[in-house]
């Protein structure tokens, strides 16, 4: 570097008549200020030494550096404002920030530094997501865009609506995976996806998060930063990938198998992961998610297995089976309604107990019966005829991953969702394929990922009663169906839980 330009680390807010010279690596979309109208713009910046800066654009300014500063560009900027910012406002690239204004000298060089740029990459792959899920962590991807929905409008839990857009990106071992736009990237990232669709651009994405919501995908953050098609190493080594598998791509965009039977591998948790259930109240203040391995009863039994859902956005609906409508939840003018599992159980480890709902997969995964099975078994008349064929015990060890979500913003009382259900095999095999709920068809009348077993015998050792004690059995079955939750629950739970533990015919009462 030259003698007259100064590295980043050296440049302080005492500093004056100074010059660096940077490499632009991250340039963000303008976006308005949560709690005021100013608009800004975040830029990343490194030197020679691989020192990196975060820098800001307002307002008036960010038209006039529109088509300067740009990403894998190299420039010499003098004499930015330096100042250190608070705490809480720091990005992860330091607690010094420059602001970029009409007062800043900025002059490109024309110099190549394509190679060092690409050195400073670090790709998470679509198979290791899920050791970041819900994790603070951010991370960084590339991909090839093969396929984007339609845009959907969600309600939040704060009560506002955000607009969000799914974009399905491949790579090159033809893994995909869901990256999900919220509001500022649908105006812009996601226009020029539709508008650059048949070209299967590129897609190099920083500062983005993985989540379980709806099976383990990613989406943006408020940060977070994309670029398309740029001059790396690993985006032209793709490109090349894609031109020489250009009618597989085609071919993989048409059956859209990717919506409805690919898999994504779910690793099982290592014993530092697992929490017991005792433990899990006491930690609420500092994290919402927890693998326990626990077993798995279903203690109410008059509850409903399934709800008619959008097939969109899983939002309850009005609509019949089959049905298309417009979702007042999605917007969507083309919702068709389907069947959603659901069901109501109790986690029990060595430690305590916890009372959890499964939605979707697990559901069907929990209950070993089709989201589409359930409504058809269900009768008003008759509640037990889904007891019949589903599954209502797992008795061996599994692991369950929850997410703790406050029921109101009034109180401190807590529920928990189950997001995951992995089998044993899982501890052995050390991974476990997890279908991709928004992706499972629950209106189909056979489901791949449910073994067809015959149903296990301790969801039938409930009712058993010795032959001589057909009044109690009736007696029993006619309180399942007629007493309500509260009042069912502690009666069952005495007959029931000799019964599912050590698997022993339920005495008939003198």
């Amino acid at each position: 570097m030259g003698e007259d330009y100064k590295l980043i680390a050296a440049i302080t807010p005492n500093t004056t008549n100074w010059t660096a010279k940077v490499v632009v690596l991250e340039k963000s979309s303008a976006r308005t200020a949560y709690h005021s109208p100013t608009k800004y713009q975040n830029v990343v910046l490194m030197d020679m030494e691989r020192n990196k800066v975060h820098a800001t654009i307002y307002d008036t300014n960010i038209q006039a550096f529109q088509d300067q500063l740009l990403p894998s560009k190299t420039y010499l900027i003098s004499n930015a404002a330096v100042r250190l910012t608070k705490p809480e406002y720091r990005s992860t690239v330091g607690e010094i920030q420059w602001t970029i204004s009409g007062r800043t000298k900025v002059q490109e060089l024309q110099e190549d530094h394509t190679a060092f740029i690409s050195s400073t990459y670090i790709f998470t792959p679509f198979d290791r997501l899920h050791g970041h899920m819900d994790s603070k962590t951010d991370i960084s991807i590339i991909g090839v865009a093969i396929d984007i929905k339609p845009k959907r409008f969600i309600h939040t839990r704060s009560g506002t609506q955000s607009c969000i857009q799914d974009v399905v990106l491949v790579n090159q071992r033809f893994e995909t995976v869901l990256l999900t736009m919220w509001d500022q990237f649908v105006e812009k990232e996601c226009i020029y996806i539709s508008d650059n669709f048949n070209k299967k651009p590129i897609i190099v994405a920083s500062h983005l998060k993985v989540s379980s919501f709806s099976g383990v995908s990613i989406s943006t953050k408020s940060n977070s930063t994309f670029s398309f098609n740029p001059p790396i190493e690993q985006a032209t080594q793709l490109h090349n990938w894609v031109q020489e598998n250009n009618e597989q791509l085609s071919q993989v965009f048409m059956k859209k198998d990717y919506l409805s039977t690919k898999p994504t591998k779910l690793s099982s948790p290592g014993k530092e992961q697992i929490t017991d259930i005792r433990n899990i109240q006491g930690l609420l203040v500092v994290q919402h998610h927890f693998w326990v391995e626990a077993r798995a009863y279903v203690r109410v039994f008059n509850q409903s297995f399934w709800y008619m859902a959008c097939d969109i956005c899983n939002k309850i609906s009005n609509a019949s089976f089959g049905e298309t409508y417009a979702c007042i939840f999605c917007k969507s003018p083309n919702a068709r309604a389907a069947a959603r599992a659901k069901v109501f159980v109790e986690l029990e480890d060595s430690t305590a107990s916890i009372n959890g709902t499964m939605i979707g997969e697990p559901a069907e995964r929990m209950l070993q019966c089709s989201a589409y099975r359930l409504m058809t078994l269900t009768s008003p008349a008759n509640q037990l005829q889904v007891l019949d064929e589903a599954r209502i015990t797992v008795e061996e060890n599994h692991f369950f991953y929850l997410k703790a979500v406050k029921k109101d913003g009034h109180t401190d009382q807590w529920k928990y969702d189950i997001i995951f259900m992995l089998e044993p095999s899982t501890i052995r095999e050390n991974v476990q394929p997890v279908n991709h709920p928004e992706h499972s068809s629950s209106t189909s009348q056979t489901i791949n990922f449910v073994p067809q077993l015959m149903p296990p015998p301790a969801k039938r050792v409930l009712f058993e009663v010795p032959p001589t004690s057909a009044s109690n059995k009736r007696l029993t079955e006619e309180t399942l169906l007629h007493s309500n939750a509260e009042t069912a629950v502690p009666k069952l739970s005495t007959i029931a839980t000799p019964a599912m533990k050590n698997k022993e015919k339920v005495p008939g009462s003198k």
